[in-house]
């Protein structure tokens, strides 16, 4: 089992969004989905450094917490 600390996961959320945005068009937009354990973290990884550029986020909040997180970049 591997365990995770935060810091880890908002490494690999950084490392994420830079790939996206390395290997994204710029003119070529794509609905990405991401499940988070509750509804701070999915507006953290929304909110993160560095900016993705204009675009849309959806949220939507599950019986049991967790939280989908659609964006749009």
């Amino acid at each position: 089992m591997t365990t995770t600390t935060h810091s880890d996961h908002d490494a690999a959320l950084i490392a994420a969004k830079h790939n996206i945005a390395a290997e994204s068009d710029p003119a070529a937009k794509t609905w990405r989905a991401y499940l988070f354990s509750d509804p701070a973290a999915a507006a953290a990884y929304a909110n993160r450094a560095p900016a993705q550029g204009a675009g849309e986020a959806v949220f939507s909040v599950l019986p049991d917490g967790k939280t989908w997180a659609f964006v749009y970049f």
